[in-house]
């Protein structure tokens, strides 16, 4: 009940009630927000004036269709799985007026074209898979893809069986295959969060290597010592821990066992740089593997592991935090992204300098 209430007191309407809505996040982590969507444009009953209705109700995202055709368009569950209608058309023109999201779930892949073809705002598919890893007409083709990431849209991607045509080891494997495909010179590893058993885990390690990933990250619970230490006899891939090193006693205890090859390293994980630059600098010593990821940090943290990552040497790409954590910065100058590349800030101490009146209205 308290989740709900919770959640239910941050409904957006508008990207002020957004901005206002990430900067209580940072203070408060456990809060959640969203906005109203309709699932299916049938619920419009064949009129692009009832829009109108939905906006003043508070809905900004509205999808095409749900499992059958409809008015506006077509579905990929439907009988004809056409594209837009001429109402379907209206509709989209009228949605981005009222700036109100297109959501192209469900969408049959002629309706999907069609609104690409027009859409000059960002295209919301808010959940769905991808024909590569799992080919079926509800998930979407490569170009499909590339269409909505032209348009600055987002993209949810499921873990549900018709999603990803599996939810076990082979259904990783597979997902692995594709984007090796698709990035056929990129630096991959692969993170199992600890969830698998060890008898997968050596059979996932064998599959992962033949596609040339770089390494294998917390394939097993950080207390299986024993699986651990099968892994690394195996040789298949380079063994990383992530949760089980949490200070430089859990890293020494785990190389002195033989248990790892090296360390996926997270600054906040650690509870700072002290300790983190501790086990880094262990890493180094001994001829560790030091990869680099992120959590969900705020630019504070973030300033915190640019430093870390760059002040010792990283080679390697990092698996960052996603830039929807950046928003609202607190700093006086926020951390420049270009491309693909964080620049590390360049001032005194973590190289940042913290906006006293943004920390206020905070408060």
């Amino acid at each position: 009940t308290r989740y709900w209430r919770d959640w239910s007191s941050d409904v957006c309407s508008s990207d002020l009630d957004a901005r206002r809505f990430l900067a209580r996040r940072r203070q408060n982590p456990r809060i959640v927000a969203g906005f109203l969507g309709i699932e299916g444009a049938q619920a419009l009953s064949g009129e692009v004036a009832n829009l109108d209705r939905l906006y003043d109700a508070g809905f900004r995202m509205i999808g095409i269709a749900h499992f059958f055709d409809n008015e506006m368009g077509g579905s990929a569950h439907g009988a004809a799985k056409y594209g837009l209608t001429e109402k379907g058309r209206a509709l989209v023109r009228r949605m981005e007026e009222r700036k109100v999201f297109v959501d192209l779930a469900h969408a049959s892949a002629r309706t999907i074209d069609d609104v690409l073809a027009m859409a000059t705002r960002p295209i919301i598919v808010s959940h769905t898979g991808v024909k590569g890893t799992c080919n079926n007409s509800r998930n979407l083709s490569d170009e499909q893809l590339k269409g909505i990431a032209r348009t600055g849209g987002v993209i949810g991607i499921g873990f549900w069986d018709t999603a990803t045509c599996g939810r076990d080891a082979r259904a990783d494997v597979t997902v692995a295959a594709e984007v090796r495909r698709l990035a056929p010179a990129a630096f991959i590893w692969a993170d199992a969060n600890g969830g698998y058993d060890v008898e997968t885990a050596r059979a996932v390690a064998r599959k992962l290597a033949d596609l040339g990933l770089a390494a294998l990250e917390q394939p097993l619970p950080a207390n299986l010592l024993s699986g651990y230490r099968e892994l690394r006899r195996d040789r298949a891939l380079p063994i990383l821990m992530d949760e089980g090193v949490v200070s430089l006693t859990d890293l020494r205890e785990f190389h002195q066992l033989g248990l790892l090859d090296g360390v996926a390293m997270k600054v906040s994980r650690c509870g700072g740089l002290t300790e983190a630059a501790r086990v880094t600098d262990y890493l180094r010593e001994n001829g560790l593997l030091f990869f680099a990821s992120g959590l969900t940090d705020p630019d504070i943290a973030f300033a915190a592991s640019l430093q870390l990552f760059r002040g010792w040497g990283l080679e390697n790409p990092a698996a960052l935090n996603a830039p929807q954590y950046l928003g609202g910065s607190i700093l006086t100058a926020p951390i420049r992204i270009e491309g693909d590349r964080a620049i590390t800030p360049t001032g005194p101490g973590l190289g940042v300098e913290v906006d006293v009146a943004k920390l206020a209205a905070l408060a």
